[in-house]
């Protein structure tokens, strides 16, 4: 396991069914290289240093062990909390373990560079999501379009959170996409 890091599949499972009209989000736990890297940091003497380390950083214990609970069980309440109109809804969490949320038609590579979604986003936000989270917004397969409407569909890390309850009422009003 070492260095190699092909072992991450990411910190959840989608699985779409389209006559539901929903997709099953699941919680992808790695327990094996958890407890690897718990038993490599105490033998170096870095346990207290890796478990400090954020849940958002790949291979900290807390990476490994719960982000994926965490991803769905914040994009469950937030839309609970706030219903902004830029994120797919969310209609049911198991504690975080299984997300229930609503399908919609996926952007595509093409139509986010057609569309040039990151320049959208990076103007209508004052640059915000550049600095608070580059890395979901610049990926077209983070959104679907609902009536015309892009929509974010992965919005469980706190940083994309952040820019979607300032922006996202913007978002949703402002970005244009041609259907």
């Amino acid at each position: 396991m070492g260095n190699n890091d092909d072992w991450y599949k990411g910190s959840r499972r989608v699985f779409i069914f389209p006559r539901l009209g929903v997709v099953i989000k699941i919680a992808r736990f790695y327990p094996l290289v958890g407890l690897w890297r718990f038993l490599y940091s105490v033998q170096d003497k870095q346990f207290l240093y890796f478990l400090k380390l954020p849940v958002d950083i790949l291979g900290s214990y807390w990476n490994v062990w719960i982000k994926g609970l965490r991803d769905n069980w914040m994009e469950f309440a937030d839309y609970l909390l706030y219903r902004n109109p830029f994120t797919q809804p969310c209609y049911f969490s198991l504690f975080g373990l299984i997300n229930v949320q609503k399908i919609g038609r996926m952007v595509t590579e093409e139509e986010g560079e057609k569309w040039d979604l990151w320049g959208q986003f990076f103007d209508l936000t004052d640059r915000e999501c550049y600095y608070y989270d580059n890395h979901h917004f610049v990926n077209p397969a983070n959104f679907c379009l609902e009536n015309g409407k892009l929509r974010i569909v992965d919005y469980g890390s706190p940083a994309t959170r952040q820019v979607v309850k300032k922006w996202g009422v913007i978002l949703h009003e402002k970005v244009r996409v041609d259907i």
